[in-house]
């Protein structure tokens, strides 16, 4: 989910997630045929770069990603990019609070 205004913002997200818990929804990335990982959110797609800015000792930080379906829509506007990207404009800054963790090699985004 996208970070989408501070604690208002969390709050509405832990709100919509215990809804959907209530429903019996559930959140898994599948890691392999049958094998489920709770918590996680995957791997990068091809040609997406994704990493954590400033991860605390735990390893969480904020998500950032560089691919160019993301940079399109900043195109020629330079406020929107200034306050989105890091100072460099390599990484949009999503929001999102995540970390790295790694099950049998492979690298998997967690929340």
């Amino acid at each position: 989910m996208h970070g989408d205004g501070g604690a208002a913002g969390d709050e509405q997200k832990r709100l919509r997630i215990i809804a959907w818990l209530k429903r019996g929804i559930k959140f898994f990335n599948a890691i392999a045929s049958g094998v489920l990982r709770p918590g996680t959110v995957g791997t990068s797609f091809i040609g997406i770069k994704n990493t954590i800015l400033d991860p605390n000792p735990d390893g969480k930080g904020e998500l950032a990603t560089s691919a160019r379906n993301v940079f399109m829509g900043y195109v020629w506007d330079e406020v929107k990019t200034r306050a989105a990207f890091t100072e460099d404009q390599d990484w949009y800054k999503s929001g999102d609070i995540a970390k790295y963790v790694f099950y049998k090699g492979t690298k998997f985004l967690a929340y």
